[in-house]
């Protein structure tokens, strides 16, 4: 029965679904399954916490800690331990443990979008006109372009599904050519005034 249904979501691999019903509301969240072909499930609340769901049903945890602002968006880490939750800033969860790793960013900045790349060595993020990354076993953000947005802009961050290509949606749409980017990483410039974390051990 479809009726009611506001969300819903297909794994990579095409072989789970996940819906929502009950009068949940776009607007009080959202929700995105791992690209890597597994089932794992990140529901993002508009409250302090998200459950994380591995639909196999070997691993469930609830992800504990505020994520500073109302979220729009989330991603999970292909074959890794993240979770991102995207509000005016980015808030990183360990989805093992359900703790908090931190939250990056500046506060009244504007909303952000981001995804991890095909291989989970990189998270990409939008926020206030700039277009970043993270690699994630360092914890280093570099600045890798300049984007053109708006406040009243809707934010997207999508990779295709073989990780060659970038695509970014704002003012206008905008494809990168996302192995050269990741190349001449070391190139690019550290971004210094946000907050660097603890990377988990490979």
């Amino acid at each position: 029965d479809a009726a009611g249904v506001s969300h819903f979501l297909l794994s990579a691999d095409g072989l789970t679904r996940a819906t929502r019903k009950d009068g949940w509301r776009t607007s009080d969240g959202v929700s995105r399954m791992a690209s890597d072909g597994s089932s794992r499930l990140l529901i993002v609340g508009a409250g302090i916490t998200h459950p994380f769901i591995d639909i196999d049903g070997t691993a469930s945890v609830t992800l504990q800690g505020p994520c500073a602002g109302h979220p729009t968006d989330g991603a999970v880490q292909p074959r890794g331990p993240l979770a991102a939750v995207f509000s005016r800033v980015v808030t990183l969860y360990d989805t093992e443990t359900g703790e908090l790793v931190g939250h990056f960013g500046p506060r009244g900045g504007l909303k952000t979008s981001g995804a991890f790349c095909p291989n989970g060595r990189f998270l990409v993020v939008v926020t206030d006109r700039l277009l970043l990354a993270l690699k994630c076993a360092t914890g280093q953000w570099r600045v890798l372009d300049k984007i053109a947005r708006d406040e009243t802009d809707t934010i997207h961050v999508e990779f295709s599904p073989n990780g060659h290509e970038l695509a970014i949606a704002a003012d206008a749409c905008v494809i990168y050519d996302w192995e050269a980017l990741s190349k001449r990483w070391a190139q690019y410039p550290v971004l210094e005034n946000w907050t660097n974390w603890d990377a988990p051990d490979d």
